[in-house]
């Protein structure tokens, strides 16, 4: 005989899929808050596990710290780059209001997914309940919408892909310490995102890694939180477990994206033409020294190869005479394998950097990318 908690986890399945259905084929409002509200009221009478979590508090004091952590690297990021508004209102009245909202809906959705990730012992259950959130929350319409490849491949490895990965980590939370823990994350987010007044103005791959740098920081502590309460474990396991080892690779991820970003003083050109072979050839890597300020200006001679913007283009040629004038440098520039000289003048606004180093051949994946992309256009 089924008993009544087997009836409940069967209609919250046949809820579930309805919503997925639903957002698949339609867009009826009405019955999807219909099967919420149905979700969150099956949930109450959901057998809840009231036994606390290992260590459930140095749990929570972990993730806030991870996640402030995140949150001011972030917005220190902007001194760098430059700060945008933020699209919320800062009114007292609009604060409280969008507070309100954001705050009962993850509560709603934070509930549910704990009640059911609390009732489930298997791991095809947290893979399908992280799925489900995931499937509610992502935009998949970019998939079939009219826009071009690049922003395509933007969304996947952007929004997609972190919501993915957010949506796994928040069941993880809610597997390892319940609604507490999963709010030490969200909390801090949402509140970033509504009080801040204004954000950094970084590019996608900047903020996605920086968030996923947080994902597995936040796995890693937690996974070595509960590791040294289990009693089985060796001091030798545990130690070769211990999070702090994993701080070098951070720091070492970090800095590779702060260097492809161009936050460090030195960033990496691939080369798409052979207009400087043999000095470097398509498919090398240059590593560019950024012109800061006006004294590198005065620093570029004959024979240094530069980077300059004409227009949206970046060009790296080399300098073949200096220039000085009341209106200050200009360049004239050639390409070692062009048989003539550049046609316009590259003043000193439009240079970028000096190129400082080249590796070879590494710069072919990004090429063939970025070829693949002009074709498909």
């Amino acid at each position: 005989m089924i008993n009544r908690e087997k009836i409940i986890k069967i209609l919250i399945a046949v809820l579930m899929l309805g919503l997925v259905l639903i957002k698949t084929f339609a867009t009826n409002k009405t019955f999807i808050n219909i099967i919420w509200i149905s979700l969150f009221i099956l949930c109450l009478f959901l057998k809840g596990k009231n036994k606390k979590t290992r260590n459930e508090i140095d749990k929570v004091k972990i993730v806030l710290i991870l996640v402030t952590m995140y949150l001011i690297i972030y917005v220190l990021t902007g001194l760098k780059v430059g700060y945008q508004k933020s699209p919320y209102s800062l009114e007292v009245s609009d604060i409280i209001k969008n507070l309100a909202t954001v705050f009962s809906i993850s509560i709603f959705y934070e509930f549910i997914r704990t009640r059911m990730t609390n009732n489930s012992e298997s791991w095809i259950a947290f893979l399908v309940i992280s799925f489900f959130f995931f499937y509610i929350h992502v935009e998949y319409e970019n998939f079939y919408k009219t826009i071009s490849l690049v922003e395509l491949l933007e969304y996947l490895l952007g929004d997609f892909l972190n919501i993915m990965i957010e949506s796994l980590l928040l069941t993880y939370l809610s597997k390892n310490g319940g609604y507490l823990l999963n709010f030490s994350y969200t909390v801090p987010i949402q509140l970033s995102i509504i009080l801040l007044p204004v954000f950094p103005n970084l590019d996608w791959f900047i903020i996605v890694s920086l968030r996923y740098i947080l994902y597995v920081l936040i796995f890693i502590f937690i996974r070595y939180e509960d590791s040294i309460r289990i009693r089985k474990k060796s001091r030798k396991q545990i130690k070769r477990e211990n999070p702090i080892k994993a701080i070098p690779i951070i720091i070492l991820m970090l800095l590779i994206v702060s260097f492809v970003a161009g936050f460090l003083p030195y960033k990496p050109i691939a080369v798409i033409s052979n207009s400087m072979n043999p000095y470097f050839q398509r498919g090398d890597i240059c590593i560019i020294r950024k012109i800061t300020d006006y004294s590198q200006i005065r620093n570029i001679k004959e024979g240094d190869v530069i980077e300059y913007q004409l227009n949206d283009i970046y060009i790296l040629h080399r300098v073949i005479e200096v220039k000085q004038s009341n209106q200050g440098y200009s360049y004239i520039t050639k390409g070692d394998n062009n048989k003539e000289q550049d046609l316009l003048i590259v003043n000193e606004e439009q240079v970028v950097g000096k190129v400082e180093y080249i590796v070879p051949y590494l710069g072919y994946p990004s090429v063939w990318f970025s070829e693949w992309i002009l074709n498909k256009k």
